[in-house]
């Protein structure tokens, strides 16, 4: 693990699972799972934060082929292995930004379904998973299915 204080917070960086750790105090150390600070001992490790749930998230964003068209998402499906539900968000940047959420539709097996909403349609969409629960996910693919349309941006 390799920790910095950037003035805003501590990054923990852990090597083994590539992840990466947040943390609004200024940690001063790190060994053996513990963090000190002018006001104390602290562990750092666990599924809690301050007891909550640490909430994984990971986001990319999916542009047109053609820049001039807009895309229509319709659903996305996606391929993970989680205990609990998943969450997307759905982020288009056409008539200022906006971002809508979708729980998960229909789960069968590792296979779980989105359904977006019929108003959503931008050249650019940004999609976010999460894992509200706090369970550890990994996913192997995701697949977003639009309706396409020759109609040009306005």
């Amino acid at each position: 693990m390799f920790a910095e204080g950037h003035g805003l917070g501590t990054m923990v960086f852990h090597g083994s699972t590539l992840g990466v750790t947040e943390y609004s105090s200024e940690f001063n150390g790190l060994a053996d799972g513990f963090q000190t600070t002018p006001t104390g001992l602290f562990a750092v490790g666990g599924d809690l934060d301050d007891e909550a749930p640490f909430v994984g998230r990971f986001a990319f964003g999916a542009m047109s082929d053609d820049s001039r068209l807009k895309r229509y998402p319709d659903r996305c499906y996606v391929q993970a292995e989680c205990e609990g539900a998943m969450r997307c968000e759905v982020t288009t940047l056409a008539d200022g930004a906006a971002t809508y959420t979708y729980e998960e539709g229909l789960r069968t097996g590792r296979n779980r379904r989105f359904i977006f909403g019929r108003g959503i349609r931008d050249s650019y969409i940004g999609l976010a998973f999460s894992n509200p629960g706090g369970e550890a996910f990994r996913v192997d693919s995701v697949e977003l299915v639009d309706r396409s349309t020759d109609a040009r941006k306005v």
